[in-house]
């Protein structure tokens, strides 16, 4: 988004950025050698946008004067190396702990969100939970929808955007993260029968509905067979 923009607003940006204490109209107009006009109807703009917000009174002892700042969708703008250090972090487990104990790492952050999201289940209908949770996932980020929803029957979440892509195909075992949430949401074991990551078109997970709530280790759970031999199973 920020490359899209007019130069003028990206070094208004960027001025900001390098001024977490705000800046004043006085001083933008300054900086970026425009009128005091020019910058207002910049920053008008941009607050419209969420990118800056009113900060602050600065004074300087006569009338005090607004600052502006970068809000928090503001700074995000400006590139973030997340999937750098998620991916030097998920190797360090990885040699740390083994492919099993980074199976067991990713499980509990499955376990820790469905901790985040679990309210949203309560009080809903069968079909009620499972529209909840594909909003859950599209919430996340992976552009999921209920798809072959049979009442009492079967269910399969369609996902078209898989948040750890690049990390699944170098480390696979990280999937394990969507499985848990999945089927600790839904208290129901899943089938993952699609994955971006080996080549599907997007990632599919089967449900049964019907099917008594239990965990794999429970009487009654068994494992499933899965499109890639790192990939699904029962979670």
């Amino acid at each position: 988004m920020l490359q899209s923009m007019g130069q003028r607003q990206q070094a208004l940006l960027r001025l900001l950025l390098e001024h977490k204490q705000g800046l004043t109209i006085d001083d933008l107009s300054r900086a970026l050698h425009i009128t005091k006009t020019a910058v207002y109807q910049h920053i008008t703009s941009l607050e419209r946008d969420g990118l800056v917000e009113k900060f602050a009174l600065a004074r300087t002892g006569g009338r005090p004067s607004q600052l502006y700042a970068l809000s928090d969708r503001g700074i995000h703008l400006f590139p973030k190396q997340y999937s750098l250090f998620a991916r030097l972090l998920v190797r360090d487990l990885l040699r740390i702990h083994g492919q099993a104990g980074l199976e067991e790492q990713m499980a509990r952050l499955g376990q820790e969100l469905d901790e985040t999201f679990r309210q949203r289940l309560v009080g809903r209908d069968e079909a009620g939970q499972l529209e909840a949770v594909a909003a859950i996932l599209r919430e996340v980020g992976y552009g999921a929808v209920l798809e072959g929803y049979t009442p009492g029957g079967t269910a399969t979440f369609s996902a078209t955007n898989c948040i750890l892509h690049d990390l699944a195909r170098e480390v696979p075992e990280i999937c394990q993260l969507d499985r848990t949430l999945l089927s600790t949401l839904l208290q129901r074991p899943i089938e993952q029968t699609e994955c971006m990551a080996f080549g599907g078109l997007r990632c599919r997970f089967h449900v049964e509905v019907a099917q008594a709530a239990v965990g794999c280790g429970d009487p009654g759970s068994t494992a499933v067979a899965a499109p890639d031999p790192h990939a699904p199973r029962c979670v």
